[in-house]
Parts: structure tokens; sequence; C-alpha cells
């Protein structure tokens, strides 16, 4: 693929996202997870009766 460092961030997503598959990705990343946003944060803060019905794997600690 060529002209990526031209696009525009929306085009770019686009484009990466129909050209890779999580098979040609996935020997590139050993651990894969999400950030939480500030709202995201809030919510578990009022409501952490979900984290302790979930509980953290050991590897996040």
């Amino acid at each position: 693929m060529t002209g990526l460092s031209k696009m525009k961030a929306a085009d770019l997503d686009t484009a990466l996202k129909d050209n890779l598959t999580e098979e040609k990705l996935a020997p590139y990343f050993t651990v894969r997870g999400y950030a939480l946003t500030e709202k995201g944060r809030a919510a578990l803060d009022n409501h952490p009766e979900v984290l302790a019905k979930h509980p953290m794997k050991k590897m996040y600690k």
C-alpha cells in the first residue's frame, strides 16, 4: 500500500480496515486490550459491583 502518509485519519482508517485482516495482524501483537475513557471510568466508579463480578486476570494486576 502506498500513499498512507498523505491520507486523512478517517481515510487511513478505512484503507487499513479494507486491506488488513485479523489473521494478518495477529502475529504482531501478544496482548490486546481496551483503554477506558473518562466516561467509562466514571461508570465503573459508580458501579463497582461490575468489577467485583469480573475479577482482573493475574497478568494485569
